[in-house]
Order: structure tokens, then C-alpha cells, then sequence
């Protein structure tokens, strides 16, 4: 096996090595992330606000409205009872029972309004309280599945380590080194293949003359642009 066919298999472990490395990373930054299901329920804790603020609104109107009405209908009893003779005291109930009914209708009006956005908010909060445990529960799945994950890139890691060390031996230091430094200099690609003269990882036309050097793999032969060690094999 020539050089640059020995270069190319190790690159082929360096580049699974780098995704499943930058994987990994992936996978461990999202185990224990909770940002999503912090956020809803967050979203889950003020609509039970809301909607607690707003029944104690409507508790509070209804026992108003019930004191109310005692009050009216105790008015009523004294005012048509026919014991009060008093032309003043007789009409200081009928202001009285003016002022009570009034008092009234703009505590039917509040408590409308606390009704509606009680049972508004209820149905709110029910939908999503129902959205925060199927998100809690689709978290759960995907946590297990991600850990699952991890331990199958960790497996895979090690295993790809071993076999790297393996055909690094077959590279001579020299060419190892060149290797290295165009892995460093070109975004983890140092080999590009040569496909119809052309270098697959610029897409430049190569000159024939590198082309068949390139071929006939008795030493590296780079493309003359982006400078990458050429591979012609299959």
C-alpha cells in the first residue's frame, strides 16, 4: 500500500473521529438541559397566577354580591313594611336602597368580568398544563435517548482511536507530519480526491502533468490550489 493510499485511510478515521467528537459535545451540552421545559413552566406558573388572582376576584365579588343582597332586601322590608311613617326617614331609605342597587349592578358588572376571565384562564392553564407534561415527558425520552447516545460515540471513539494508532504506523514520519500540519491548516481535510483532473475539495482543474504524478503514486503530489496531498485511488 503506497503513501498517499495510507494517508487517505487515516484520514477517513480522523474525520469520523472529528464528527463523532464534535457529536459528543453536542450530545453532553443537551443531557440535563431543561432551558425548554424551564421556560414552560414558567409559562405554566403565571397563567396559574392569573387565573388564581382572578378566582379570588370572583370569590370576593360574590360574597359582596351576597351581603348586598341582604342589605337590599333588608332595605325593602323596612320600606315597604309600612312601620316607618317619617316623610325623612322614609326617604332617606329609598336613598339608601337607591344607592345599594346601584352599588349593585356595578358589582354584577366586576363580577362578569371575573367569571369570564376565570373560566378563560382555566381552560388556559388546563391546555398548558397538558402542553408542560407532554414536554416533560418527550424531555424524559429524549434524555434516555441522548445518554444511549453518548455511550455508542464513546464506544465508537475508543474503537477509532485504536484503529488510528493502527494505520499511523503505516504513514512515514515525514509524510505524517506534512499531514498533520495541512489537517491543521485546511479544516481537517489534508487529502482531496482527484476526480477527472479535477480536486474535488477546490474544484480546480489540476495541470496533467500533476495529474499523472498523481496517478501513478510513487510520492505526495499536491494540487497546485488549494495545496492539498491528491488522491486518485477508489
Amino acid at each position: 500500500m503506497g503513501q498517499v493510499e495510507s494517508l487517505y485511510r487515516l484520514q477517513q478515521v480522523d474525520v469520523e473521529l472529528d464528527e463523532k467528537s464534535r457529536r459528543l459535545q453536542e450530545v453532553e451540552a443537551a443531557l440535563g438541559n431543561t432551558d425548554e421545559l424551564d421556560q414552560m413552566k414558567k409559562k405554566l406558573q403565571q397563567v396559574e397566577k392569573k387565573y388564581r388572582q382572578w378566582q379570588t376576584t370572583r370569590q370576593d365579588l360574590e360574597l359582596k354580591m351576597k351581603t348586598l343582597d341582604k342589605k337590599i332586601e333588608s332595605s325593602e322590608r323596612r320600606l315597604y313594611s309600612g312601620t316607618v311613617k317619617n316623610p325623612k326617614e322614609l326617604k332617606s331609605y329609598q336613598e339608601e336602597l337607591v344607592y345599594l342597587r346601584r352599588r349593585k349592578s356595578s358589582e354584577e358588572d366586576d363580577l362578569l368580568e371575573a367569571m369570564i376571565n376565570t373560566e378563560e384562564l382555566e381552560v388556559t392553564w388546563k391546555d398548558v398544563q397538558a402542553q408542560w407534561e407532554e414536554a416533560q415527558a418527550a424531555w424524559t425520552t429524549n434524555q434516555a435517548k441522548l445518554a444511549q447516545e453518548r455511550n455508542e460515540i464513546i464506544s465508537r471513539l475508543a474503537e477509532l482511536s485504536e484503529l488510528r494508532s493502527t494505520r499511523e504506523q503505516a504513514v512515514e514520519p515525514e509524510n505524517l507530519y506534512i499531514y498533520e500540519d495541512l489537517r491543521q491548516r485546511k479544516k481537517g481535510t489534508a487529502i482531496a480526491r482527484l476526480q477527472k483532473n479535477t480536486c474535488s475539495s477546490c474544484h480546480v482543474q489540476v495541470p496533467s502533468s500533476l495529474a499523472q504524478q498523481a496517478r501513478r503514486g510513487e510520492s505526495l503530489i499536491f494540487c497546485s490550489s488549494c495545496e492539498r496531498i491528491l488522491y486518485t485511488g477508489v
